[in-house]
């Protein structure tokens, strides 16, 4: 059983405008992190045709997946950094990674600096970032912490279509070198602005709280059932997950033969269709009837079937609306864990738990494009394996993630 939080803890203020503040900050860190996680997929394109042709296309997704690796892996340190209420130090360490790996990937033309500025600097300072804010925003609400971090998480859906679009309209006429230092100052621009939001992030424990957290990863965690299969369950989901925004855009370009230019932007439909994903659910996830967990499953059972269908789309307009709807699909999966993980810890566990959670399903998001890159026909352009791979993943990850929806459903009845 997750222990209790202390019950001389003072409560969430669940709104007013601080808490909304810090929603508001915590968007701007999705803009800068998943945001341009899940628009590498315009870069694999580019890099495929330009500036790592002759590298294959598994390889190249190894510099796409690692960047997400990190983001996640990366909260091994955010969460109980932030438990322990010192978390500011790594915000601004973070914003300074994200912005300076921009800046050096504008001068970068060998595959090993592509990897060391996108993949290990921007990685990392998005992984010191995103586990504190988001935690800032699980523990300032109650029962409107499925709303808050919903529309926090639509940060992704804004980056994520904002940057695939900019960067095809600004490529042709300055260059991928001028296209990247455009992005570096816009995202020095949005973290000095989640800066200002987020300056008084950190954990509200109490000091005989913050001296007794004492571990980074706590194995004890995984005697509880609920939490284990959380774990395991978005582990495997996310094995499959980062495949279609990966793989979209060359696959609609290469194999259903669609001019470069709009297979660029099926990206940016795919990440706009996310937006309500990440809205709509939330609501679904406050009700007392559903709640997040099954809010979860329902959406991570929706996003396999989804990507299996995958297979019987060849066509322009079939993959756009496929596009739109895997979009709106994958929105649960990134918005509605964390609210999982407050609804299976103690108050102060919440940043530590979240970081032990994003850490596991770090290795997932690491090797599962790679993987599908692997199962890539090269010679005919058959994607139908790596298809098959995610699809198949996801569904079994929403099998296990009926463990801590169960878990919860029973506890709340109690």
């Amino acid at each position: 059983m997750p222990s209790q939080a202390s019950p001389t803890h003072q409560q969430p203020p669940n709104g007013g405008v601080a808490a909304w503040t810090k929603t508001l900050g915590c968007f701007m860190i999705y803009v800068n992190t998943w945001g341009i996680a899940t628009s590498f997929g315009v870069y694999q394109s580019y890099y495929q045709q330009f500036t790592l042709h002759q590298y294959t296309p598994s390889t190249i997704s190894w510099i796409g997946t690692t960047q997400v690796f990190l983001l996640f892996f990366v909260a091994i340190i955010g969460g109980p950094v932030y438990d322990r209420g010192n978390s500011q130090w790594l915000l601004y360490l973070g914003y300074t990674l994200i912005v300076f790996g921009y800046f050096m990937l504008s001068l970068a033309t060998k595959f090993y600096q592509i990897f060391l500025s996108q993949s290990i600097c921007v990685g990392i300072g998005s992984g010191l970032v995103f586990v504190p804010a988001v935690s800032t925003v699980a523990q300032a609400f109650s029962t409107k912490q499925p709303i808050a971090l919903g529309l926090a998480s639509t940060g992704s859906a804004i980056g994520g279509t904002i940057f695939p679009i900019m960067f095809r309209q600004l490529t042709p006429d300055i260059g991928l070198i001028w296209t990247n230092r455009v992005f570096g100052f816009l995202l020095l621009a949005t973290s000095m602005m989640a800066a200002a939001l987020l300056r008084s992030s950190g954990s509200s424990a109490t000091e005989h709280e913050q001296h007794s957290l004492k571990k980074f990863f706590d194995i004890s965690a995984f005697r509880e059932p609920a939490f284990t299969c959380l774990c395991l369950g978005l582990f495997l989901v996310e094995l499959g997950f980062w495949i279609p925004p990966f793989t979209i855009s060359p696959y609609a370009q290469f194999t259903l033969g669609v001019g470069s230019e709009y297979a660029f932007y099926l990206i940016a439909i795919m990440n706009a269709g996310s937006f309500a994903g990440r809205i709509l659910p939330a609501f679904v996830a406050q009700t007392r009837a559903i709640g997040p967990a099954w809010t979860l499953v329902m959406g991570s059972l929706g996003l396999g079937v989804l990507v299996l269908c995958w297979l019987a789309i060849n066509n322009v307009v079939g993959v756009t609306v496929w596009a739109v709807i895997v979009g709106f699909m994958s929105g649960i999966v990134v918005s509605i864990p964390n609210v999982v993980v407050a609804r299976l810890s103690a108050f102060t566990q919440v940043g530590s738990r979240s970081g032990m959670l994003w850490t596991i399903v770090a290795f997932a998001a690491l090797v599962g494009a790679p993987i599908a890159g692997v199962l890539v026909d090269s010679d005919t352009n058959s994607y139908k394996w790596g298809q098959v791979f995610s699809g198949l993943c996801i569904c079994a990850g929403a099998a296990v993630l009926c463990v801590p929806a169960l878990y919860i459903s029973r506890k709340r009845s109690e």
